[in-house]
């Protein structure tokens, strides 16, 4: 993970120098993020590793540019976005800093799926 920020930093180049970045919409990368899905599951059933870093390393791009393209248009907020799935994680997963072992897939899916319920609960009382 070291070498994050040089991906961020080539993507800040990209934003401020590229006509593409800006003639495209988040609904374009976020399509194209879909098609990337398809392609990396498909790597990855075909026990492919290479290829399947590769598809992996296009999502991670185009996830980091449709948060700077809707961040652009002030649809959104990066740091805010971090910290509201910092928060969000950490509630969902307790367990880690607790340091407790799950037994588990079914308990893991349990615990996940209440923590999310109660998150959705708080929206509506909040919005």
């Amino acid at each position: 993970m070291k070498n994050l920020n040089k991906l961020l930093e080539l993507q800040e180049q990209y934003a401020q120098d590229s006509e593409w970045f800006h003639s495209c919409s988040p609904d374009f990368y976020l399509k194209s993020m879909l098609l990337e899905t398809e392609e990396a599951l498909q790597e990855l059933n075909n026990g492919n590793n290479e290829a399947l870093e590769d598809e992996l390393g296009d999502i991670l791009w185009i996830a980091v540019n449709i948060i700077r393209k809707a961040e652009s248009l002030n649809q959104i907020n990066t740091e805010r976005l971090i910290d509201r799935s910092v928060e969000k994680f950490h509630e969902r997963m307790p367990y880690i800093r607790e340091g407790r072992k799950l037994k588990s897939r079914e308990e893991w899916t349990l615990l996940w799926n209440e923590a999310k319920k109660r998150q959705k609960e708080r929206k509506k009382i909040e919005f």
